[in-house]
């Protein structure tokens, strides 16, 4: 049987500015749809969770997933379908790195958020596939049974509320569990408070060298100083920032508080004049632009709204005009004043 339907079967949109008649605007449901509205096939979503995840590609994601993971908790599916057919990337990532490099934070989200507990990728090329855990694939570790030791040692005097001493944790404590590939629980600790999920926490920790575990401790305590600034470089996602800066602790550099310049020593004079020369130059262009933008969306409303002025009388016209030109001026960000 072959059946064909649309969405809506009828709609009217009434624009109260032009008609003097103030009736509602209105659109009608196809029959089909309708009937399967009442029959209750209706997929129902978390807009809390989804409005809450910063990436465009991670709500994508969830959609599809929350959608396919109703009788399963794992999904295995290839990489290049998921991404161009699914999710709606464009084709013009031809490589499968740039593809994973698009996906990868969308998932690194997911996993953040709890939704999912692992992915993995596997195969090349046309073959590649991404292997997709949820959060009931792998049992979770219950919070109580984490460690929240508030020191290593006995001087936390200088520890920035990490839970860390000056050296970063227990070296000679931890040497032993890093060389079996046992995630440190101290850092473990410290990546799940601050909303790493266990298991990606896990997975950041475990079979890492000695080196990169010292300073973890540092870039957790550098994280917690941006978000007490509640600085630009987290406001995106704080959590995804941590992630990378955990994944690749060698390449991450932490800034050093003792270089801040002395403003007395180490501005240059000299340049302040030019300095302010610009500013007053920026400002005058800025100003010029705007007066000039201004004017031309005046014209742009004085012929949208021509025809009126045989209709109206002059005071419904000029509400009419200055009511459009308001929205021209929202499209625009300039001030309605």
């Amino acid at each position: 049987q072959t059946r064909n339907f649309g969405v809506i079967d009828a709609y009217e949109i009434n624009d109260e500015r032009i008609s003097k008649e103030k009736k509602k605007s209105f659109f009608i449901w196809s029959e089909a749809i309708f009937e399967s509205f009442k029959a209750g096939f209706i997929k129902k979503i978390d807009l809390n969770f989804y409005f809450n995840l910063k990436c465009a590609a991670a709500r994508r994601l969830y959609r599809y997933f929350d959608k396919h993971f109703y009788f399963r908790s794992s999904i295995e599916c290839n990489l290049q379908t998921l991404a161009f057919e699914k999710i709606g990337l464009s084709r013009n990532y031809k490589y499968i790195s740039s593809i994973k490099q698009q996906l990868e934070p969308a998932l690194d989200e997911l996993c953040e958020k709890g939704f999912l507990s692992s992915y993995s990728f596997s195969g090349r090329g046309d073959a590649a596939k991404v292997r997709i855990n949820s959060s009931n694939f792998k049992e979770k570790l219950p919070m109580d049974q984490i460690k929240t030791t508030n020191s290593v040692g006995q001087n936390n005097s200088n520890s920035n509320n990490t839970g860390f001493n000056n050296t970063g944790f227990n070296k000679d404590r931890n040497e032993s569990s890093s060389e079996r590939g046992d995630p440190p629980q101290e850092l473990l600790t410290l990546l799940v408070k601050r909303g790493i999920h266990i298991n990606q926490a896990r997975k950041l920790l475990t079979n890492r060298s000695v080196s990169d575990l010292l300073k973890i401790p540092s870039i957790v305590a550098y994280f917690d100083t941006l978000v007490a600034n509640k600085d630009k470089k987290i406001s995106i996602n704080p959590q995804g920032f941590l992630y990378r800066a955990v994944q690749y602790p060698n390449k991450f550099i932490v800034p050093n508080n003792s270089r801040k310049m002395d403003p007395q020593n180490n501005k240059r004079p000299e340049r302040k004049p030019y300095k302010n020369k610009l500013e007053n130059m920026a400002k005058t262009k800025n100003t010029i632009a705007k007066d000039n933008l201004i004017e031309v969306l005046k014209n742009k409303v004085e012929k949208k709204v021509s025809f009126l002025k045989g209709i109206l009388s002059e005071d419904k016209y000029q509400e009419a005009f200055t009511k459009c030109l308001q929205e021209e001026f929202k499209k625009a960000n300039l001030s309605t004043q």
